[in-house]
């Protein structure tokens, strides 16, 4: 059952323009990410798109835009609210863990898709022609997919879990 949850909420979600307005926005943030987070400050030998700055950058940027992640994760737990549902779903053969499940997945992989705009717009940036080549090491996949996975991804699994639940049991 927590599977029809699942799929309404990426359904709603992709319907909805605010989604492609966040992944938008973040795509077009991050392009110019480098050099916002590191402003002012002289890099020395270090490369624009060394793993250090891709990950500070991306934590950086990820940071700054929790707010997105609490309109995303919030909505499923509002809209039930709003609706009043509640009698629909006390009648319904589905569990608490199931129904808490699906909507919890559903926005995630929504807040995924979302979060990805600052992978993808890290990794347009570094071919961005106002760029000097000599900046910039060669272009390596796994530079930006580990602090991807390892920083971005991990803080929305932690944070975003815990401001879910502790929403769901107010």
């Amino acid at each position: 059952m927590w599977y029809h949850l699942f799929t309404f909420e990426i359904k709603y979600r992709l319907k909805r323009p605010e989604t492609y307005f966040f992944f938008l926005f973040l795509f077009f943030f991050s392009i110019i990410g480098v050099e916002f987070v590191f402003q002012g400050i002289d890099l020395g030998l270090v490369k624009k798109n060394s793993p250090l700055v891709i990950a500070k950058s991306m934590a950086a940027i990820a940071g700054l835009s929790m707010i997105i992640a609490s309109m995303i994760m919030g909505v499923s737990v509002l809209r039930d609210f709003k609706y009043d549902i509640s009698s629909i779903i006390y009648v319904t053969p589905i569990s608490k863990t199931s129904y808490l499940l699906g909507h919890f997945l559903g926005s995630f992989v929504v807040l995924l898709f979302i979060f990805s705009g600052v992978l993808w717009g890290m990794m347009v940036g570094e071919f961005m022609p106002w760029h000097d080549p000599n900046e910039f090491l060669s272009f390596q996949i796994i530079h930006y997919l580990q602090p991807f996975s390892l920083g971005c991804i991990a803080h929305l699994v932690f944070w975003r879990s815990r401001v879910f639940c502790h929403r769901r049991t107010q």
